[in-house]
């Protein structure tokens, strides 16, 4: 998630290069042909030209506002899943006692606690690196046991893996009395909660925005930025150039905003910041389980954006 205010001219040009190049070839192109045939005939050219580029300027508004929804929908379900994560780490501390068992030690509870939120906390990072097809073993070591780790590693779907065992021990939490029945149906509600968030961010991972749009829209850009510079050369002599780089840019820029937020998980400046994020539900879970040596926040990478 870009953070800064100030455009980077550098990054612009390196994600737009190949249609700004487009635009040169085209404006050096018409600047040849403008010496060499009659204005009036690139005059006749204005009309195709505002057709299709009204035509791609609502397509790109169209592409753009459903682009950005899956990049909103992405924020809005972590953004839950934040909530989520510390409603767990509260419940987890306030519900798993040893009223309903008064065999239960203090060391036992204690133990459950810690054991059920780092497992939370791992299943959070899990969700991250899968989503971002990334190695996951060194965020979710530190907040496993040796064995499940191992386990995992056997495992194709990490994420799910994880919720599976933290299914299990709440359940047998349960058959040992940690809490009633009540509390448990409130810990499933949560664990509902958890997997709708797993389920929804892999709908948006794996939908691939329709690839017509795509190709249609780059078709009609590469013929919009034919037809303008001749169509403008007509009218304006060699004073089309810098108009036609104004125009085009503008439309090559719009195309852009909406490529690069339509994929919200792929470990890019514009994506949602799931690093921040997790690391985020990694500090608050540690501090409502009392632990003192909590991790520092995720700081924005060249003081611009977070990931």
């Amino acid at each position: 998630m870009i953070l800064t205010t100030k455009m980077d001219l550098r990054k612009l040009y390196a994600f737009t290069k190949g249609n700004l190049w487009f635009l040169v070839l085209t404006c050096l192109l018409s600047g040849i042909i403008l010496f060499q045939v009659n204005s009036d005939w690139l005059k006749a050219l204005s009309f195709p030209t505002g057709v299709i580029g009204t035509a791609l300027a609502f397509l790109i508004g169209f592409r753009n506002n459903s682009a950005y929804d899956r990049w909103w929908e992405a924020r809005k379900i972590w953004g839950k899943l934040v909530n989520d994560s510390r409603f767990f780490a509260l419940k987890t501390i306030s519900f798993v006692d040893n009223h309903w068992n008064p065999e239960l030690g203090e060391t036992e509870i204690q133990e459950a606690h810690r054991r059920l939120i780092y497992r939370h906390i791992a299943f959070v990072w899990s969700v991250n690196r899968h989503l971002r097809k990334l190695e996951w073993e060194e965020n979710i070591s530190p907040f496993v046991s040796v064995n499940e780790l191992e386990e995992l590693k056997s495992e194709q779907h990490i994420p799910l893996g994880l919720l599976k065992r933290q299914a299990l021990d709440i359940k047998g939490m349960y058959q040992q009395k940690y809490f009633d029945d009540f509390r448990h149906l409130s810990f499933e509600s949560l664990m509902e909660n958890l997997n709708d968030a797993l389920g929804k961010s892999e709908r948006i991972k794996n939908t691939v925005f329709p690839m017509q749009y795509n190709w249609y829209m780059q078709y009609a850009i590469w013929v919009f930025l034919i037809l303008l510079p001749l169509s403008l050369a007509g009218y304006l002599g060699l004073w089309f150039v810098p108009l036609s780089f104004l125009i085009g840019y503008v439309f090559i820029l719009l195309e852009y905003l909406g490529r690069h937020i339509e994929n919200p998980f792929e470990n890019h400046p514009n994506d949602t910041p799931l690093d921040a994020l997790s690391r985020t539900i990694e500090i608050n879970l540690k501090e409502i389980l009392g632990d003192k040596d909590l991790p520092e926040k995720i700081k924005p990478l060249e003081g611009k954006y977070l990931l």
